[in-house]
C-alpha cells in the first residue's frame, strides 16, 4: 500500500481522514502545519500528499510550490472547504497551478476519497 502524508491544521478532521487511509490499508503520517509536513517529507519517503489549502502560518498553495520545487514526483491532493477571503474554486484552481494533481472538496466521503486515491495511484504505476 501506499505511504500518505495528511497534512491539516484541524486535528479532527486529519484524524478522520487518517483513520479513513489506514482502513484502506495504507501507511499514514501527519502534519498540523506547513514546517511539520516538509519536516516529515524530508525525512521518509511518501507517495502521495494530502494537503489542506487554507492553514495558519504557511498555507497549502505555499507548501504545493515548495514541494514541487524539490520532489517532482510525488502525487500531491489538494483539499479544502473554503474560506472567507478567496473563494473554494479559486483556490483549488491555483493548487492545481502550483503542481496539485488533483483537488477534494470538504467535506467528502470515504468513497470519494478512495477514488481520489486510486485515481491518483494507479497513475504512478504506469
Amino acid at each position: 500500500m501506499a505511504r500518505i502524508l495528511v497534512t491539516d491544521d484541524d486535528r479532527y478532521f486529519r484524524a478522520l481522514v487518517k483513520a479513513m487511509l489506514l482502513e484502506a490499508g495504507h501507511h499514514v503520517g501527519e502534519a498540523q502545519d506547513g514546517q511539520q509536513c516538509l519536516a516529515a517529507l524530508a525525512d521518509l519517503p511518501f507517495d502521495l500528499l494530502i494537503v489542506d489549502i487554507l492553514m495558519p502560518k504557511m498555507d497549502g498553495i505555499e507548501i504545493i510550490r515548495q514541494v514541487r520545487t524539490r520532489n517532482k514526483q510525488i502525487k500531491i491532493l489538494a483539499m479544502s472547504g473554503g474560506g472567507t477571503h478567496v473563494p473554494l474554486e479559486t483556490s483549488l484552481r491555483m493548487a492545481g497551478q502550483f503542481g496539485a494533481n488533483a483537488y477534494l472538496t470538504k467535506p467528502f466521503s470515504g468513497p470519494q476519497l478512495y477514488a481520489k486515491l486510486s485515481e491518483l495511484l494507479v497513475s504512478e504505476t504506469m
